[in-house]
């Protein structure tokens, strides 16, 4: 038999329980668990699961043998993880719906800007110009001026009257009464102004169609996209941002001079 002498235990820190299933169990970890758990149902929060599991761990390394709990702070930071990535997710999906919608709108309003240049043009061809104000296109045409329409087409969340002067289109039902209001109120149109808003859109007055790609028929700015979609006078279809819009204009007008027209004075689109 031996007579080697037992190793002593080692020493244990001041205040350690030895008995590890007595420890008290690190609220942090609790918070850490009972946050990442909840943020499967509220995504967001998820980063604060993942906060208070680090911290908890962080405790549980400084001071060993007062408290356990690292799995269940480990469980908070996974059940985090998985919040925030589900949060990642739902963003992702939510700019892509927002996207869409802003993209149809924008689609929208470009079939309906051509709709009216596709009309104007047609009136020019049997007057010789293009009408001062597109409100005179509800008398002869179709489309989106038909009886009854009020032209919030161009942005049917925001139902903004279509109006020339103080005669909204809605009342105009084809009748010779109103046919005669909506003349009245197309007498009193300004027609020395280079431009004038009609709906929710700005449209140029031009006098005769130019075809020129240069020059600007319409144009109305997307709020969504912070973006202003023209309409030129040959059909096609561009964009502005804040940045281009002023060299936009300086294009327009080199085009009017050479044309012979007068200079557009159009207001600034990006300025509430």
């Amino acid at each position: 038999m031996s007579d080697a002498p037992t190793p002593a235990a080692p020493p244990t820190r001041p205040g350690a329980i030895t008995n590890r299933a007595a420890l008290p169990v690190n609220r942090l970890g609790i918070w850490a668990l009972v946050t990442g758990i909840f943020s499967l149902f509220l995504p967001p929060v998820g980063a604060g699961a993942i906060i208070l599991g680090v911290f908890s761990l962080r405790r549980l390394r400084q001071n060993p043998g007062r408290e356990r709990g690292q799995g269940v702070a480990i469980g908070g930071i996974v059940a985090g993880t998985v919040g925030v990535l589900m949060a990642g997710i739902y963003a992702i999906m939510a700019y892509s719906a927002f996207a869409s919608v802003s993209q149809a709108k924008v689609m929208r309003m470009q079939a309906n800007l051509d709709a009216i240049h596709t009309r104007a043009e047609a009136y020019a061809r049997r007057h010789d110009k293009y009408p001062v104000h597109m409100g005179e296109l509800a008398i002869a045409s179709k489309g989106p001026f038909s009886v009854n329409h009020r032209l919030t087409a161009f942005d049917k969340d925001e139902q903004v009257p279509v109006t020339v002067g103080d005669y909204d289109l809605a009342d105009f039902d084809g009748t010779a009464a109103e046919t005669e209001r909506l003349r009245a109120a197309l007498a009193a149109v300004d027609a020395d102004e280079t431009c004038y808003r009609f709906g929710n859109a700005w449209f140029a007055r031009l006098g005769k169609p130019t075809k020129d790609g240069d020059i600007i028929f319409a144009w109305h700015r997307q709020p969504e996209t912070d973006l202003v979609l023209l309409m030129m006078d040959d059909g096609s279809v561009k964009s502005a941002d804040a940045a281009t819009w002023p060299r936009r204009l300086a294009t327009d007008a080199q085009a009017r001079l050479r044309h012979g027209l007068p200079p557009l004075d159009a207001p600034d689109p990006f300025v509430e």
